[in-house]
Order: structure tokens, then C-alpha cells, then sequence
């Protein structure tokens, strides 16, 4: 396999699987405090994250 597509690949989960994490702290961290304001920004740079 293409060395250049694995490592790209790689980089795609790794940065799924970080907006993943992000995503998740958000939601549980307003279920906590009720901020949704704080939690809609976390969330968007987790989309940002991913891609």
C-alpha cells in the first residue's frame, strides 16, 4: 500500500477520533453545568477538529 495513503488515513482517524472525544466532553460537561452556549462552541471546534 501507497505509504502517503496510509499516513493520511491515519491522520483522518486520529483527528475523527479527537473531534469524537470533544464532542462527547461538550455534551457532558453542559449536562453538568447547563452551559449550552459553551457546549455549542466546544462542540463546533469538534466539528472543526474533524474536518
Amino acid at each position: 500500500m501507497d505509504e502517503k495513503i496510509v499516513e493520511e488515513s491515519m491522520q483522518l482517524i486520529l483527528h475523527s477520533e479527537t473531534g469524537r472525544s470533544m464532542a462527547i466532553e461538550a455534551v457532558r460537561e453542559m449536562l453538568e453545568t447547563g452551559d449550552v452556549d459553551a457546549a455549542k462552541k466546544k462542540i463546533s471546534d469538534a466539528g472543526r477538529e474533524i474536518g
